[in-house]
C-alpha cells in the first residue's frame, strides 16, 4: 500500500509509540481514494491548504470507488472504512460529481502502520459504527444502484471477522450508537428506523417505527432520545423517545426545513443537534435545541460553497467547540467555531473529496 508522509510537530505523548498527532482528524478522500490524518489543531486555527495541515494520507487506491464514510475507535488509531458508491453513483451527475463506479467494500485501517484488513459484507457498505469499547464494528450495507443492499453486519475488529449479518430491510443507510446496549438505523427503503441491541443485532431488532418517506442520519441525544433525519415528502427531522418497549421508539414532533437535510450531530454536553441541510449554494447547518418541545432553531451557518454539492455528513468534536462539514463537490472542509459561530475551510483536495471527516482529542 502507497503511503504519503505530511509533516506535523504535534505528536503523542510518547509519540514515538505512534507518531499520531494526540488530537486528529481523519477524512474519508472518496474518490481521491485516500484517508488523510489531519492535525487538528491546525485545522481549527484558521483558513489552509489541506496539505499544510496534513500529518499523512493513507492509499487505498485498490478499493473502489473509495472511501466513503469512516469511524474511529475509541482510541482513535484504528478506522472502520466503508467504502462504496453511496446514493453518488445515481445522484450524483446530478451534483456534478465524477463517474462513481465500483462494488465497494468495509475495511478495518490501522493508523499507526497502514495495515489494511477486508472483512466481507453481503453489499456495498455506507454508514459503520464502532461499539464503545472498541471490540465491534456495525456497517449498513446500502449496496449499489445497480445491486441494492438489506443487511447489518456486526464485526470483531479483533479478530477482523463477521459475527452477524441481518436482514434489516431495504437501503439501511445510517447506523448510530448511543452506549453498548442501544443502536438504531434506517431503513430508507421503508420510511422508518430501528432499534437493536449492538450485542445482539439480530435476537433485538425492533419493527420499522415510520418516520419519513426517506430518512436519513440519526443523533442520539440520551439514552431516552434521538433525532432522525428526514429527506423526502416533508423535508426535515423526527424528535424521538425511546424506552424499553417494543417497538421502543416514539416520535413525539416532526419538523420541516427549509431545505433538503441529511447529515447531524449532536453537541456533546448540551440539548442540541447541528442539522445539515444537504444541497444547494450554499449549503448551512442548522444548530436545534431539542431540549423541550417544541424544538426550536437557535443559530445558522453559511457553509459558503459556491457549487452545489450533496453533503452527508457534520461531525462534532468531542468537546463541543468545533464543527465539521465535508462539502465533497467544493473539495473542502468547512470548520465551524460553535462558541464564535466562525466558519473556515480547509481547501486543496479534488475528485469529491472529502466526504466524511471524524475527531479524535486524545484521552
Amino acid at each position: 500500500m502507497g503511503l504519503t508522509l505530511g509533516c506535523s510537530d504535534s505528536t503523542d505523548e510518547g509519540g514515538a509509540e505512534t507518531g499520531l498527532p494526540k488530537q486528529r482528524i481523519v477524512t474519508a478522500d472518496f474518490l481521491e481514494q485516500k484517508l488523510s490524518v489531519l492535525d487538528y489543531s491546525k485545522v481549527i486555527a484558521g483558513p489552509a491548504d489541506v496539505a499544510d495541515v496534513t500529518h499523512k494520507s493513507l492509499d487505498l487506491a485498490g478499493y473502489a470507488p473509495g472511501p466513503l464514510q469512516l469511524e474511529l475507535t475509541p482510541d482513535g488509531d484504528t478506522a472502520l472504512v466503508a467504502v462504496g458508491p453511496g446514493f453518488y453513483d445515481s445522484l450524483g451527475i446530478v451534483f456534478g460529481f465524477p463517474e462513481v463506479t465500483g462494488d465497494g467494500a468495509l475495511l478495518v485501517v490501522n493508523l499507526n502502520d497502514d495495515e489494511v484488513a477486508q472483512i466481507p459484507t453481503a453489499s456495498a457498505p455506507m454508514g459503520v459504527a464502532v461499539t464503545p469499547d472498541g471490540k465491534f464494528g456495525l456497517s449498513a450495507n446500502f449496496g449499489t444502484k445497480l445491486a441494492g443492499g438489506s443487511t447489518l453486519t456486526r464485526v470483531d475488529l479483533e479478530t477482523n471477522s463477521v459475527v452477524e449479518e441481518v436482514e434489516v430491510g431495504g437501503s439501511p443507510e445510517q447506523v448510530r450508537l448511543f452506549d453498548d446496549s442501544l443502536g438504531m438505523l434506517n431503513t430508507a427503503s421503508e420510511g422508518g428506523a430501528r432499534r437493536f441491541d449492538p450485542a445482539d443485532v439480530g435476537g433485538s431488532l425492533s419493527a420499522v417505527v415510520p418516520t419519513s418517506a426517506d430518512p436519513s442520519d440519526i443523533a442520539f441525544v440520551s439514552a431516552s432520545k434521538a433525532v432522525v433525519i428526514d429527506s423526502r415528502n416533508v423535508a426535515g427531522y423526527s424528535v424521538v423517545t425511546l424506552d424499553g418497549g417494543d417497538p421502543g421508539i416514539s416520535v413525539v414532533e416532526q419538523v420541516p426545513t427549509d431545505g433538503l437535510p441529511y447529515g447531524i450531530c449532536h453537541i456533546p454536553g448540551t440539548d442540541q443537534v447541528l442539522v445539515g441541510i444537504a444541497t444547494g449554494a450554499p449549503t448551512r447547518v442548522l444548530r436545534i435545541d431539542v431540549g423541550s418541545t417544541p424544538s426550536s432553531e437557535v443559530a445558522r451557518y453559511d457553509l459558503g460553497n459556491t457549487e452545489t454539492t450533496f453533503v452527508i455528513n457534520v461531525t462534532c468534536a468531542p468537546d463541543g467547540k468545533t464543527a465539521l462539514v465535508p462539502i465533497p463537490n467544493q473539495d473542502a472542509l468547512a470548520v465551524i467555531n460553535l462558541e464564535t459561530d466562525q466558519v473556515h475551510h480547509i481547501t486543496g483536495w479534488t475528485n469529491a473529496a472529502p466526504t466524511y471527516a471524524r475527531v479524535f482529542l486524545g484521552e
